[in-house]
């Protein structure tokens, strides 16, 4: 379970998180000046759908950091609520706690809801929700990036498929595969310490490395395969790819009784805004079966 009593307990992280998760979500999070309450607000703009004539809806996001106490958002938090929303000409209000909002406060939001004049729309988001959103491939970035001590234990997420997952973990998003179905069985430990190795060796080179997925032959028990990307900016000259690989003990068993192998792609990139170092055109060149 995701801890957030990292965040801090003052709400601004909570903020920056949530801003995350919009900006991962589709929507368009801004930060407006200093709001009735003498601090600045956080809004996003839900996009309508073109069949229905594409008309937005403004949403003011509350964001309620009570981790640390573990108490409940009690129903003074709605207070205001109606004059925040007008200020900033919004739509909709979106409540978001680490914790869960009181039943007392849920049946006052749902009031103001059902009694408001302008059609105001009222949304809460508790820690389950929260939770829930953090913990997919798309968004466990976000969970690593604001709750790191809680993150950096392995995530496997399944798939359709019964013999490929997902995984974050160490701040790399990789894919998971075996040769044959019926359950992982990944030795995890010794996954850590190649990840370890890879590391160092990207250190001593001065390069970065980036994980995207590793391959199971477990038919026999043989090894694993690690897909690699090498990647260094335009300018600097990339190591040598048979380097690379000695390092790395291409094909050398290791200490788990496995072969371990590296096919290792090298791209000299451009640190632009469009450039991101896990991007999904990274994925694209993995073979079919990962």
């Amino acid at each position: 379970m995701l801890d957030f009593a990292e965040l801090g307990g003052s709400g601004r992280k909570l903020e920056q998180l949530v801003r995350e998760l919009l900006l991962q979500r589709g929507f368009d999070p801004q930060w407006s000046g200093v709001g009735p309450d003498g601090d600045r607000d956080l809004t996003f703009i839900e996009r309508g759908s073109d069949l229905l004539g594409s008309k937005p809806r403004k949403w003011l996001v509350s964001c309620k950091d009570f981790s640390a106490s573990g108490r409940a958002v009690g129903v003074d938090e709605a207070n205001g609520v109606l004059e925040q929303v007008r200020h900033h000409a919004a739509q909709g209000f979106l409540l978001v706690c680490t914790t869960h909002p009181t039943a007392s406060l849920v049946t006052r939001l749902e009031s103001l809801e059902r009694e408001s004049s302008d059609g105001l729309v009222v949304h809460y988001w508790d820690d389950v929700v929260l939770e829930r959103l953090l913990s997919t491939p798309r968004c466990w970035a976000i969970a690593q990036q604001f709750m790191p001590k809680t993150t950096d234990a392995w995530k496997i997420f399944a798939t359709d498929s019964p013999n490929r997952w997902v995984a974050a973990h160490r701040g790399y998003y990789f894919r998971l595969s075996s040769r044959t179905a019926g359950g992982m069985r990944y030795d995890l430990e010794s996954l850590d310490r190649r990840i370890d190795e890879i590391e160092a060796i990207a250190s001593q080179l001065g390069v970065e490395i980036r994980l995207r997925a590793v391959w199971h032959n477990d038919t026999h028990g043989s090894g694993y395969t690690w897909y690699l990307d090498c990647i260094s900016p335009y300018g600097d000259d990339l190591p040598n790819p048979e380097t690379v690989l000695k390092s790395l003990g291409d094909g050398v068993a290791r200490e788990d009784g496995q072969w371990h192998s590296f096919d290792i792609e090298h791209y000299n990139v451009s640190l632009s805004d469009h450039y991101d170092r896990d991007h999904y055109e990274r994925y694209e060149r993995l073979p079919a079966y990962l």
